[in-house]
């Protein structure tokens, strides 16, 4: 299955959960689903959790984004 077919796929369960899915736990769907395409290209994914918010700078900071290694947490290993 290609990429699109995965985000496509995942979109549909998506539509379909709608109601009561938040944008993280459609970004995680996503990722969850598209793991296998990047195991099959040679890049498996490692566990991950992705979750919407500010930086540690805060809102008025430079950052657009930041990864959290993850024995700070044990929900998963990498927080994106």
């Amino acid at each position: 299955m290609t990429r699109s077919g995965f985000i496509a796929q995942a979109t549909r369960k998506a539509l379909e959960e709608i109601e009561l899915m938040n944008r993280e736990e459609w970004l995680n769907l996503v990722a969850d689903g598209m793991a296998p395409w990047f195991e099959d290209q040679g890049y498996p994914l490692p566990r991950c959790r992705i979750a919407i918010g500010f930086p540690s700078t805060g809102k008025r900071g430079k950052r657009i984004g930041e990864c959290w290694d993850g024995r700070r947490r044990p929900m998963a290993p990498l927080r994106f």
